[in-house]
């Protein structure tokens, strides 16, 4: 075969080649898997404007930050029988609950892998299950996009729900 075919089919492999590389990239950059926690919930919040007052907390806040989660709270929320939960599959949360007597909480955990979703999600609907016994009208809902789990429990879920699925989708 001539020099010039062979130089072409090269080139035009490599051009291929660089082609699919680009392609993948893309495509692992427009899966939104990296999007922040503390987003989310900010985008949450700033769609609820007559929110009662609420207590907002993350995970990569320090023990003397006022948002950072206590065991005492974290045990609150997503113990079971005196345990604190396992939080080892979450790789960062944001979340928040309203002050005082209204029954309003949202939370956004992403966890380290997908299989772990599952877990989170349990975590979540035990939480749910044990706010259903004191109020039988809640009606929250757990979801999950990717390696994130949805906890809402809020006025209006659809909403926060459309926000989370725009963000990580």
């Amino acid at each position: 075969m001539p020099n010039f075919i062979v130089n072409n089919q090269r080139k035009l492999i490599s051009l291929l080649a660089l082609l699919l590389l680009f392609s993948l990239l893309f495509q692992g950059c427009s899966k939104k898997s990296n999007v922040p926690t503390k987003s989310v919930l900010a985008a949450v919040i700033s769609a609820y404007p007559d929110l009662p007052d609420i207590r907002i907390c993350h995970s990569d806040a320090a023990e003397s930050d006022e948002y950072y989660l206590d065991k005492d709270l974290s045990l609150s929320l997503f113990g079971q029988n005196g345990e604190m939960p396992d939080f080892s599959a979450i790789e960062e949360f944001s979340l928040f609950i309203a002050k005082g007597q209204q029954i309003i909480e949202f939370a956004v955990f992403k966890s380290y892998t997908y299989a772990s979703t599952q877990d989170i999600a349990l975590m979540c609907q035990k939480r749910l299950e044990t706010l259903k016994k004191n109020c039988p009208e809640c009606f929250g809902e757990i979801f999950t996009v990717g390696k994130y789990v949805i906890y809402t429990l809020l006025p209006d879920n659809q909403n926060a729900k459309k926000i989370c699925r725009q963000m990580l989708s």
